[in-house]
């Protein structure tokens, strides 16, 4: 009997979201309008007076660093109302403000929200093209990052959001349609969250008077059964399966296949080629 012995598979850690830990179940609860089409989610329609909330059932942990990346579309009609927010707070998964200028985000205190904003309110110091601004506590004109003219994003299109946040020098980036709208710094816990670093993150939209069919898109993986080859070192999510290939290995009647790890987890076929596996580590044949 011949043990045949190829070269070692290194998974290492899961796919990440901003830095933390994404298990394949995690799931975003809806409020309100918000219902979800696909890998997007409608937070209004075309109906007056709507208010949609979003948001992802597993804290995010602003004491390490964090890089959120979303799609966003505001409509096609440029007269349309109101708007998405980015919002980050710790008030629970069933938080939505009101319709209108509100967005859905004023009134949900202990948050930092990234607005969007295309209806002019000139109670809030708004421009009058579409505009986005940072705010603070549920207070829309409590401006972090006074509101930035974007002309108009009611045209069909859909915008690539992206936040970064590092906690080591309280910096925070705002990346939109490939620019950078906002960069700064703000100690975000304290002043946003009362020193809580545990938040809730997703998106609020409203209608008003006007309206406008209003999407976002998360852009979280999918929890993926993988095939890990020579080049995959990375599993797409806590608790997927993948399963290793050592088809390549020599065969015969005399020849065993035994799989090892002290650091992984298989699941299944470890005295075959096609191995299941589950956590990350270093697998031998």
């Amino acid at each position: 009997m011949r043990l045949f012995l190829m070269s070692s598979y290194l998974l290492a850690g899961f796919a990440l979201l901003g830095q933390q830990p994404l298990s394949c179940d995690d799931t975003f609860t809806t409020v309100g309008s918000t219902v979800q089409e696909d890998d997007c989610f409608r937070m209004t329609s075309t109906a007056a007076s709507q208010t949609g909330c979003l948001w992802f059932d597993e804290l995010v942990d602003f004491s390490g660093p964090l890089s959120h990346t979303v799609t966003m579309s505001f409509g096609t009609n440029d007269g349309g109302a109101d708007g998405i927010c980015l919002v980050y707070q710790n008030s629970g998964n069933s938080a939505c403000g009101g319709s209108g200028e509100s967005i859905a985000a004023a009134g949900i205190a202990n948050s930092f929200i990234i607005e969007f904003d295309t209806w002019q309110n000139g109670n809030l110091s708004d421009p009058f093209n579409d505009h986005a601004s940072i705010s603070q506590n549920g207070v829309l004109d409590d401006f972090i990052e006074s509101p930035l003219d974007l002309g108009n994003i009611e045209d069909g299109n859909s915008y690539e959001v992206t936040f970064n946040w590092n906690p080591a020098t309280n910096n925070y980036e705002v990346i939109f349609a490939g620019a950078t709208i906002f960069n700064g710094n703000y100690d975000i816990v304290n002043n946003c969250f009362g020193g809580n670093s545990l938040v809730y993150w997703g998106f609020t939209s409203s209608t008003g008077g006007q309206t406008n069919t209003q999407y976002v898109c998360p852009g979280l993986p999918e929890p993926p059964e993988a095939m890990a080859e020579a080049n995959i070192t990375q599993l797409p999510c806590e608790g997927a399966v993948v399963t290793l290939d050592g088809s390549g290995s020599d065969s015969g009647f005399d020849i065993v296949y035994q799989w090892d790890t002290d650091d992984g987890s298989i699941i299944s076929g470890d005295d075959t080629t096609m191995p299941e596996i589950s956590g990350p580590g270093t697998y031998t044949l």
